[in-house]
């Protein structure tokens, strides 16, 4: 557990403000952070005690280097009542299954704060801060001058999630579109990335996002994420040409939808992993609580779909992560 104090974060923001300098982010794990040695001694084990003798090594190699497979969930809302009860355990759960970085996108300004406040008693966690594109609607100017003063703590490694809803309520498209470009200025101001959440207003956030960065080189290639996509191959080229990666979640186990299709025409290097925990959990959970251990199910399929290994994946996806959050 930590024991850095509250208190002394915030003297460290006051210094940030004055001299317009962002702290170097330290590399963090998880408080009880999986040991290799270990993980492959239990899996041979457990190998050993169901093997008949006819399974070849090659099986037994598979498994000691799934149990290696470490992971980063780039989207989940642990702050949240549905993890008050188990939060720890849940915690605990994501690193038995490879998970080593969890990132906490906001949707108001108390979940900045109580994201940061997870990220004091956890470590391995990040925080990002923004407005959810269905809170602008009551948002106030100084609700997104909160949002833009938070940025500048330490934990906070991205602005998000941000972006377009069309879904539920089209009354305040223009007001969704106003503070979607505020928070893109935000984020090229202070040299974040930032996390769009889209749904059903694709060709508007993409026109939006080209418009604001027009021909800028800054951040090339490692802007943000397209967080929950669910597109076609021709919109992943766009927003790969746009600088921006799309987070793979859940959605790819489910039968029909169609991105499993989809995700073997992106390159790895394009894709990061999501649970956008607790909702859209994977099969064969679907419809349960998402939580950050399942993201290996979503990793799980997207080597099947993509025909490469688990470690493949974890290895790439996660080095993509890191480079985009600026994360040990």
């Amino acid at each position: 557990m930590k024991t850095r104090p509250i208190g002394s974060e915030r003297k460290t923001l006051s210094a940030i403000i004055r001299h317009g300098r962002r702290p170097v982010r330290r590399p963090a794990t998880f408080t009880k952070q999986p040991d290799p040695g270990r993980e492959i001694g239990r899996v041979a084990a457990a190998w050993g005690s169901r093997s008949s003798g006819r399974r070849s090594q090659t099986h037994v190699d598979a498994l000691i280097l799934s149990a290696l497979a470490m992971l980063i969930d780039t989207h989940a809302h642990l702050y949240l009542d549905k993890f008050e009860d188990d939060l720890e355990a849940a915690v605990d759960r994501a690193r038995e299954a490879g998970v080593t970085r969890i990132l906490l996108p906001a949707i108001d300004v108390p979940s900045i704060h109580r994201a940061l406040g997870l990220c004091e008693r956890f470590d391995g966690l990040y925080a990002m801060a923004a407005l959810h594109p269905t809170e602008t609607k009551e948002a106030a100017t100084t609700d997104f001058d909160a949002v833009a003063a938070l940025c500048d703590d330490p934990n906070v490694v991205a602005v998000g999630e941000s972006g377009l809803d069309y879904y539920w309520d089209r009354s305040f498209d223009d007001r969704q579109q106003e503070f979607l470009r505020l928070h893109i200025r935000l984020a090229m101001d202070r040299k974040l990335p930032i996390v769009f959440h889209n749904r059903e207003a694709f060709d508007d956030l993409i026109r939006i996002v080209e418009e604001e960065w027009g021909d800028s080189k800054e951040m090339a290639g490692r802007r943000g994420v397209f967080h929950c996509f669910t597109g076609t191959p021709e919109e992943a080229a766009r927003i790969a040409r746009a600088g921006f990666v799309v987070g793979i979640g859940g959605i790819v186990t489910f039968k029909n939808a169609g991105l499993a299709e989809c995700v073997r025409s992106i390159p790895l290097d394009r894709i990061v992993l999501e649970t956008d925990a607790p909702w859209l959990a994977p099969a064969p959970h679907r419809g349960k609580r998402n939580e950050p251990a399942y993201v290996r199910l979503v990793a799980e399929r997207l080597a099947l779909e993509k025909g490469v290994s688990l470690e493949e994946v974890a290895e790439v996806t996660s080095r993509t992560a890191r480079e985009i959050f600026g994360i040990g």
